[in-house]
């Protein structure tokens, strides 16, 4: 039996394989929904403008990817710290009650909602070949485990003398392709751009999506069971009181 409600910032598909049935009324626009939606992306689009200055200066190859520099770190450290800030966001609009502070094996839990091991991702402005990212492969894994680019993240962070390295392009790109997403697993295609409310975009023959604008293409999981899918009518169900599900995240 599919889902007939939908979880707050948790997007899956319907048991027809679509994700987005109208344009104009649809969950994933609603406030209860999320209120943070625009300012999630603007900090993300600020970020990719950032990333793409560096990008002036160092050519995004494979032969530089482990350049390392405080400008990079710098970016490093914001895409990280948005990250844990759309996972805490999540777990929080599902009631997550877990005491004290939060950390990576607490996020770790969200790929049980969203699939983000999932994820893939292509980068076409990097040579000699387009740079293929999955930021979550890692959590492809039945116990809880942190993310190369996140140890990477905390290790420069609390010693960068000894780590500045490790704040190097290669785990930028990676660290800005899961924010990006975290971010789709929340918003589908609404988060390409923040200053619409719908937005055209193109899946090729590969089922990546893209449009224009975005320096990522992006792929969906394929893996949904129907009992994991949505099946409601959102024009029935938006009139009513409780209108979204959360995602226990207590029993992950």
């Amino acid at each position: 039996m599919s889902l007939n409600k939908p979880f707050k910032k948790i997007i899956r598909p319907f048991i027809d394989d679509s994700y987005l049935r109208t344009v104009s009324n649809t969950y994933l626009l609603e406030n209860d929904y999320s209120n943070e939606r625009i300012s999630s992306i603007r900090a993300f689009e600020i970020i990719v403008k950032d990333y793409l200055d560096i990008l002036d200066y160092i050519e995004p190859h494979d032969n530089n990817k482990n350049t390392y520099s405080h400008r990079i770190y710098e970016l490093f450290l914001r895409t990280c710290t948005e990250f844990e800030s759309n996972c805490k966001s999540i777990l929080s609009s599902n009631q997550f009650t877990k005491a004290g502070s939060w950390n990576i094996l607490d996020y770790y839990k969200i790929n049980k909602a969203s699939k983000l091991s999932d994820y893939e991702l292509h980068l076409n402005i990097w040579s000699p070949t387009t740079k293929v990212l999955k930021p979550f492969i890692e959590w492809n894994s039945a116990t809880p485990i942190s993310l190369s680019w996140y140890k990477a993240y905390n290790n420069v962070k609390h010693d960068r003398n000894n780590n500045f390295h490790e704040a190097n392009l290669d785990n930028l790109t990676l660290a800005l392709s899961g924010l990006f997403a975290i971010l789709f697993s929340q918003y589908f295609i609404f988060c390409f751009d923040s200053h619409q409310t719908s937005t055209s975009s193109s899946t090729d023959d590969q089922n990546f999506i893209s449009t224009p604008k975005s320096i990522f293409k992006i792929k969906l999981p394929e893996t949904w069971l129907d009992t994991e899918k949505y099946d409601f009518d959102w024009n029935t169900l938006k009139a009513t009181a409780d209108k979204f599900d959360g995602f226990n995240f207590d029993t992950v």
